[in-house]
């Protein structure tokens, strides 16, 4: 009998430990996170954090997903398609001005007219010498840039019904730019960086610090109320991973 009640006391000790342990070992084991990242160079820390390890170091599986147009994105990870996302703080603050559900941030990037990582791209043998010259020509604009646009022009004095605006894909800009389908095109990097200075010249470099706001808000990263209430342990480790790779970048 005693042999029998001693048993049973190993097997409930043994049921509490499970109880106790199993839900931490869980929360903290490797976890797989789904980015919606961003084509542009606000993606950076996301692409660093895994180049060099930082989420691997804090057991996050990063699965980089990146997307063209940043709205869709969004409402994509509210939908369940992403956990977390990298978007531009504009399509942020308008998905919330328009009703829809509120981007929770963990971290934020600047664009600063110092550090430029913008600019507004002519052909090489444009007569367009300055930003009023862009009056009656058409101006091809990234989706990231959607809600730029309209304040750019209002704030440089340009006409808004004298400036033909194009949404295009960060593919297609340069090669509509070549093919003199639009007049100017504001890029972002890294298409700046390797852009051929042969065939095009910047005609202005950080337009958005220096007409839109500055510095200009550039980025956000989070995710959705309900993913922050079902994952507070992995995004503990996301945080620490993800200052450590905006760290990284910064330092460089």
């Amino acid at each position: 009998m005693t042999k029998l009640l001693n048993l049973v006391i190993i097997l409930l000790a043994a049921a509490l430990i499970a109880v106790i342990l199993l839900p931490q070992i869980e929360e903290n084991r490797p976890r797989v996170v789904r980015f919606a990242c961003d084509s542009t160079v606000a993606g950076l820390p996301l692409i660093v954090g895994v180049e060099q390890g930082m989420f691997a170091d804090n057991r996050v599986i990063p699965e980089l997903h990146f997307y063209s147009d940043p709205d869709q994105a969004l409402a994509d990870l509210f939908a369940g398609e992403y956990d977390v996302g990298i978007f531009p703080w504009t399509t942020a603050i308008r998905h919330v001005a328009e009703g829809g559900e509120t981007l929770r941030v963990f971290m934020s990037g600047e664009f600063r007219a110092t550090l430029p990582v913008d600019a507004i791209i002519v052909p090489a043998a444009s007569k367009i010498k300055d930003i009023p010259g862009l009056q009656r020509r058409k101006l091809g604009y990234p989706p990231q840039l959607r809600h730029c646009i309209k304040p750019f022009l209002l704030q440089t004095g340009l006409p808004v019904e004298l400036v033909t605006t194009t949404e295009l894909s960060l593919s297609e800009l340069l090669p509509q730019l070549a093919a003199g389908e639009i007049d100017a095109a504001w890029l972002l990097e890294p298409l700046i960086c390797e852009l051929d200075t042969v065939a095009f010249r910047v005609l202005e470099s950080g337009a958005l610090p220096r007409h839109v706001s500055a510095p200009f808000p550039g980025a956000a990263v989070g995710f959705s109320t309900e993913y922050m209430n079902d994952n507070k342990v992995l995004l503990s480790r996301l945080k620490l991973a993800t200052d450590a790779a905006s760290a990284f970048a910064d330092a460089q």
